[in-house]
């Protein structure tokens, strides 16, 4: 599992680490998939030694593996609501690791253990690693795994570790819609950070912030969902809630997909809070239907006859118009790409997120 650590000031090739610490040595013997035609609880588990085959097939994927579904208590059949740990996919871990750049001999605090294969990932380049893990089973787990290459701290992770800082360099696993001012004071001024953003419409994605003496200032990167500290996580959907009472129809010409799109969505995202949505298609096509979710309000927008789309609103909000109203603030503001958006955030915990695109008023 370890590596010769790399020497000088070159940046790390992943890939090549990956492949001499891959990630199938640090996923657990039972795994869950979806099961899109199951009704109710949808995940269900994938034994190691009940199916080699399915097991090994979701782990090779280039996509996150759900080792844990709500919070380490399944079903009596071993099937489950919510996916609260998984091991992120190849691409996004190399991402987040070059965007870190951490070199050897640094001090690293990681957010969000999981398994244990980004920690022991840095650990093989010769990077100091102490990692955070909220949960015990998982920490015990990674413990087990990592041995003498990583700190593993059972504890809140939103709390960092003061007794270890300054630290050279912070990444976290799990998203967080406001960066804890912990994590700010207890990297160094000039270190780095790298943090998934999370939101209810759209995670704004992966922020690479740079540690300044006032705070931390940075960029959105790569498209990442990641799951959210523990207790700050919006949970799954399960239905229109039934408060919102009878709907009200009307009528749109904007096309779901428009609104779902990364770019929109990341403004959206910051302009509509507290409003989810889940998009349903049998042919897997643009024909379909896109249903908004929120406290007390739910809305729908359906594709399959063609525009105008029918839409459906109920509750005390209108989530449809509130979104559409965020698009076409997006279009009056020059369509920003996601790497429009800067970050700037305080010592005390103060976050903005600005758009640098400039207005151009488009009808």
């Amino acid at each position: 599992m370890t590596s010769s650590p790399v020497t000088g000031s070159a940046r790390v090739d992943w890939a090549a680490v990956m492949a001499r610490v891959p990630r199938e040595r640090f996923i657990p013997d039972r795994i869950w998939r979806h099961d899109r035609e199951r009704e109710g609880n949808d995940l269900v588990p994938v034994d190691r030694d009940a199916d080699p085959a399915g097991w090994a097939a979701l782990v090779a994927a280039d996509e996150p593996v759900k080792i844990q579904v709500d919070h380490g208590h399944p079903a009596a059949d071993g099937t489950g609501w919510e996916v609260t740990s998984s091991a992120s996919d190849p691409r996004v871990v190399a991402a987040m690791l070059a965007a870190l750049d951490a070199r050897p001999g640094e001090r690293v605090l990681e957010i969000g253990t999981g398994t244990g294969w980004n920690a022991a990932l840095l650990a093989s380049v010769g990077v100091e690693v102490a990692t955070i893990e909220v949960d015990p089973q998982l920490a015990a787990a990674a413990r087990a795994r990592l041995r003498w290459l990583a700190w593993v701290i059972t504890g809140d992770g939103e709390r960092g570790d003061s007794s270890g800082a300054p630290y050279d360099r912070l990444i976290s696993t799990v998203g967080v819609a406001t960066v804890p001012p912990a994590w700010i004071g207890q990297v160094r001024p000039g270190g780095r950070l790298v943090v998934p953003l999370t939101g209810d419409w759209q995670p704004p994605g992966i922020a690479t912030l740079e540690r300044t003496p006032t705070g931390a200032t940075g960029h959105l990167g790569a498209p990442a969902a990641f799951m959210g500290l523990r207790g700050k996580t919006t949970p799954r959907p399960g239905g229109r809630d039934p408060r919102a009472g009878e709907p009200v129809e009307s009528s749109t010409d904007i096309h779901p997909s428009r609104l779902t799109a990364r770019d929109a969505a990341t403004a959206i995202g910051q302009r509509v809070p507290g409003v989810c949505w889940a998009w349903s298609s049998p042919d897997g096509t643009h024909r379909g239907r896109l249903t908004l979710f929120a406290a007390g309000a739910w809305a729908t927008v359906s594709t399959r006859e063609g525009r105008p789309f029918p839409v459906q609103q109920a509750g005390a909000r209108r989530l449809l118009d509130e979104v559409v109203a965020a698009y076409r603030w997006w279009l009056d503001h020059g369509s920003p790409r996601v790497s429009d958006w800067t970050i700037d955030i305080d010592l005390a915990g103060g976050q903005t997120i600005t758009t640098t695109a400039t207005p151009c008023h488009v009808g």
